[in-house]
């Protein structure tokens, strides 16, 4: 006979938790990957597709490194998982974020570029609240092209 004591029924419900944390921040981590893919596509004028060719003329080569440099500051999903993303490997994506890193420490258009791209991502997984006119006016970006997707069934994130 098999007895069920507390201590068993407290392991399944932390297992539970574990496991519904997990697919959370799976969740999390591929609106992220999406979320700035579809930013620095935008932001860069360079359809998203092109971003996973082989293209490597320096405007796509610059979008896709920026694209994985920003998925990989905000988020913690693997280089692979990121890769992925622009149909590289793990070391395509570590060498994009040593390089952007590299010229942020001199570059300062980088830098604003850099600043804007987080600003519309965190405008886009609303955490910050603008009116249009202000925010185009102080980034030089119009948000009168942004539209809603639908992200997550709690949550829709503000996208072109």
């Amino acid at each position: 006979m098999y007895v069920c004591t507390e201590k068993k029924i407290s392991m399944k419900f932390r297992n539970r938790e574990s496991q519904i944390n997990s697919i959370e921040r799976e969740q999390h981590e591929d609106n992220v990957i999406n979320t700035s893919s579809k930013i620095v596509s935008d932001f860069y004028k360079i359809d998203e597709h092109v971003l996973k060719t082989k293209n490597r003329k320096q405007e796509v080569s610059k979008a896709r490194q920026v694209g994985m440099y920003l998925i990989s500051e905000n988020c913690k999903a693997s280089l692979s998982k990121i890769g992925k993303k622009f149909s590289r490997d793990h070391a395509t994506v570590l060498h994009a974020k040593r390089v952007i890193s590299g010229y942020l420490t001199w570059d300062s258009d980088l830098q604003k570029e850099i600043f804007q791209l987080q600003q519309l991502m965190r405008f886009a997984n609303g955490e910050i609240d603008v009116d249009e006119k202000t925010y185009k006016d102080y980034y030089h970006i119009n948000l009168s092209s942004v539209t809603s997707i639908k992200i997550s069934e709690e949550k829709a994130i503000i996208l072109k």
